[in-house]
């Protein structure tokens, strides 16, 4: 007899702490916006004099992080203080201006937006996720998992070698690589299961140029992107260029049908914003 009863308490133990552990799963959806805080150049404002001279050159700083985000995520909160999360964010970044050379009244400019989604799991704080108000911060990883950023050249005919105006467009896509976010937030339970939050995110995260590939190449309004062969539309970001390389400053025996080879550049996202949305528990 007391057997049983010593199972069914520790029966009624395991159901009681099962029910207390499921009681804070939840989903998050949330959007806001991103300042870029990246402090390298991108490229450079050039000003020509009358004569073709070069009468200043401005740095550019990289701004290719801001934007808007929108992410949903998914969490457990393993105790009130500590859980674990899950999120899908996809970045909308902002067009912006990366090289500009100036002549007079003409300009060659090249621009640039971001198109970005990510995987980002963490480890989360709070001062109390069964509270009605709470604080929490969140750690964890930033892990791109498709995306391209476009880069948009303007020259004027006037700027022009063939004499006549140029638009390319190149879509630049990049190695898989490791970020790291940082979020100090704040949650109010409106409704039972119903939380609206706040928080300030910081994201670091540096991606390598692995291939480009121009897609759009009109010459005086006429498209003339069949005309190219592949060594003009495709390009392989490495990490050496020598003889053996597929590029003409190195190996004047270059192969037109293969994509050119160029030295890997890398390319900084990183941010600070805030986000506002609404976390629903679901158990």
């Amino acid at each position: 007899m007391r057997f049983k009863l010593k199972m069914l308490a520790m029966a009624a133990m395991v159901f009681a702490s099962s029910k207390l552990m499921a009681q804070d799963t939840y989903l998050q959806i949330g959007g806001g916006f991103a300042l870029p805080t990246s402090s390298s150049a991108i490229g450079d404002f050039t000003t020509l004099g009358p004569d073709g001279s070069i009468t200043s050159i401005e740095a550019v700083n990289n701004k290719l992080g801001g934007g808007i985000p929108i992410t949903v995520r998914a969490g457990y909160m393993i105790t009130p203080n500590v859980g674990a999360d899950i999120g899908f964010n996809y970045l909308i970044g902002n067009k912006v201006s990366i090289s500009e050379l100036r002549a007079g009244n003409d300009i060659l400019a090249v621009s640039g937006h971001t198109r970005q989604a990510r995987i980002n799991p963490a480890i989360v704080f709070s001062t109390g996720s069964d509270q009605i108000l709470s604080a929490y911060s969140r750690l964890g990883l930033v892990l791109p998992v498709g995306g391209v950023t476009s880069l948009e050249y303007r020259v004027p005919a006037s700027l022009s070698t063939s004499g006549n105006s140029v638009l390319e467009v190149e879509e630049v896509r990049g190695q898989f690589s490791v970020g790291f976010s940082g979020t100090l937030g704040a949650e109010y339970e409106v409704y039972d299961r119903l939380k609206l939050f706040g928080e300030l995110e910081a994201i670091h995260l540096a991606v390598p140029r692995r291939v480009s590939e121009t897609t759009t190449f009109r010459v005086g309004g006429q498209d003339g992107l069949d005309a190219l062969p592949t060594y003009s539309r495709e390009t392989n970001y490495v990490t050496e260029l020598n003889s053996s390389s597929n590029n003409a400053d190195f190996n004047p025996n270059v192969d037109q049908n293969r994509p050119m080879d160029e030295l890997v550049t890398t390319t900084f996202f990183n941010s600070i914003g805030m986000n506002f949305g609404i976390r629903y528990r679901l158990f």
